[in-house]
């Protein structure tokens, strides 16, 4: 066999329903002096028995095996090792090549001496639940640059101005230059994002870069980690590898000395993948999830990019983060020594009367107070505040009086990472609190109670009900001494609810049946109807006039379906 002009590297896991296909599109290539170099994953499927059958088939196909699951960055750079070509593509498992691609992109490449050669991409989806239109969009976002880009120019244009894609595949390239980005790629397992890193690093060193107007990578939507699914936590888990990006990209930008120029690039991908990440939380984790997973990400990342994306993405309901926030947690409070404590309320009144403290803190100019900014948008003053009054005062815990709210659960989280516990303060009783806010609310209020390190509340049925949820309760006049030894000592464990406490819940419950829609006899159901209709009028419509419409609704259908 002559040597190969261009290497085809392929990382394999669990694509054996399309490996055969996409096999058989590089192996029927125009240019013959070719090698495939499949990187087997440590794939669960059947994968490897494919990939022998080709290997025996066509000694073109190498196979590269990994005992254990690196990611398909892993996988790319155990490719680029093995390759002996002096040209590499790259081609996902489940995509084709074009017939003519490699003839083309080669013969571009030795006639301009261009390290990088771009070619266009066609875009399908086998599902059809994509319209034409979408797709032909997709591929004029992958459309190469139109001309010749030298030097500094390549990286520039793609990670700054987004003149082009920065898609690993649907590019030719000289394998010296992948080989110097995967001795520089720091070690990690990349899964999502993975193409902006490594192309990161492949553009920075490039020379000349061309474009090619010819078709020659056919992309697969809805296959592969590209497709949007429900996904558990352990998947949710995985798709965090974005991080690895993040923390990749922006130390090679600060290394080469250049982060402060492409800071605002930078900031931009970043507010992009964080996005995604929030909008998979939201759309694709399964509800039981969801709590375990938003600690997950601000014990991963830097909390001011994600507050940022969060508040980004909830920014048309101020309430609906707070009621996502389902499932148990992950992190339990743990035990911490307790010295000086910090009151904030936002009414100036509080300071004498509430609770024992060491410094009072509010929204408001008050002598002797410390003053803490409001909540603008997604401005992180108030984040950086709670940081510096923290540090400043010395302070072991705050104890927070007020609304139970969006506001509340990211304050809660600024002063945990800040060092300090956060504790509650609850003016009015379990049953009271039940009827005046309506079940909905109350429950919301309930779930980010749980998220805090104690609970201070004014009647004993309510630290019955705190301490059976796992929380740490004391009365309010047991002060400051009885919530320093709590707050010492590890959280309770969750247990059944006295029966007193459960009767408070009959009403709620059998008002709460006034809104259930079921499915039809048939399988039919009125539900994400219903959720749409609801999203619109709580951006229009009072909670009230609200109620009886969704009520009225419910009603209707139920009547309609045999359902009631």
């Amino acid at each position: 066999m002559n040597s190969p002009k261009v290497s085809i590297l392929i990382p394999v896991y669990n694509t054996a329903p399309s490996l055969g296909r996409c096999l058989d599109s590089v192996l029927a290539q125009s240019l013959k002096e070719i090698e495939v170099i499949a990187v087997n994953d440590a794939s669960p499927d059947n994968s490897a028995e494919i990939l022998a059958e080709y290997a025996a088939k066509d000694p073109r196909v190498r196979i590269v095996t990994h005992e254990k699951n690196g990611g398909i960055l892993a996988a790319r750079v155990s490719g680029i090792r093995a390759a002996r070509a002096p040209y590499i593509t790259f081609l996902d498992a489940d995509d084709l090549l074009a017939e003519r691609v490699l003839e083309l992109a080669c013969r571009k490449a030795e006639e301009t001496g261009a390290d990088i050669v771009h070619f266009a991409s066609r875009v399908f989806d086998e599902s059809g639940a994509a319209k034409p239109e979408h797709l032909r969009l997709a591929e004029k976002k992958l459309l190469p640059y139109p001309g010749t880009l030298l030097y500094k120019d390549i990286f520039d244009q793609a990670f700054r101005k987004q003149s082009y894609r920065w898609t690993v595949w649907g590019k030719l390239y000289r394998t010296d230059l992948c080989r110097n980005a995967a001795d520089i790629l720091p070690d990690g397992y990349y899964l999502m994002a993975e193409d902006l890193c490594f192309y990161t690093l492949i553009s920075f060193y490039a020379h000349h870069y061309e474009g090619l107007d010819y078709p020659g990578y056919l992309y697969y939507l809805n296959a592969g980690v590209s497709a949007y699914q429900s996904i558990d936590l352990a998947g949710f888990r995985r798709r965090c590898s974005i991080f690895t990006v993040c923390r990749a990209v922006r130390w090679f930008l600060e290394s080469r000395g250049v982060f402060e120029k492409y800071q605002d690039a930078f900031r931009k991908q970043e507010s992009l993948m964080l996005s995604d990440l929030v909008h998979r939380w939201r759309r694709n984790l399964l509800p039981e999830d969801r709590q375990s997973a938003f600690d997950l990400l601000f014990q991963s990342y830097d909390a001011a990019p994600l507050f940022h994306a969060f508040t980004d993405f909830f920014v048309r309901s101020d309430t609906e983060l707070a009621e996502l926030m389902t499932g148990p947690r992950t992190l339990e409070s743990a035990p911490k020594k307790v010295s000086r404590i910090g009151l904030f309320s936002r009414d100036p009144d509080d300071r004498s009367g509430l609770f024992p403290h060491d410094v009072f803190l509010t929204e408001t100019d008050l002598p002797g107070a410390e003053r803490l900014p409001r909540f603008n948008g997604n401005s992180t003053d108030r984040w950086d505040a709670w940081r510096k009054l923290i540090e400043k005062e010395h302070l072991d815990a705050i104890v927070f009086c007020g609304e139970t709210d969006t506001g509340f659960l990211w304050d809660a989280l600024a002063v945990n990472l800040s060092g300090a516990a956060f504790i509650s303060f609850r003016k009015d009783a379990f049953e009271s609190e039940l009827r005046s806010r309506g079940l909905r609310r109350w429950l919301t209020a309930d779930r980010l109670l749980r998220r805090t390190d104690a609970v201070i509340v004014p009647d004993a049925d309510s630290a019955v009900w705190f301490h059976s949820r796992g929380c740490r309760a004391i009365l309010c006049a047991e002060g400051p001494d009885v919530l320093k030894k709590c707050l010492a000592e590890p959280a309770p464990s969750p247990v059944s609810l006295p029966e007193r406490l459960l009767s408070a819940l009959d009403d709620f419950e059998s008002e709460s049946r006034k809104y259930t829609i079921p499915p039809s006899p048939d399988g039919e159901t009125f539900v994400p109807f219903f959720r749409k209709l609801d999203k619109l009028f709580r951006m229009a419509v009072p909670e009230k006039p609200r109620k009886k419409i969704a009520k009225w609704l419910a009603k209707c259908y139920n009547k309609l379906t045999h359902n009631a």
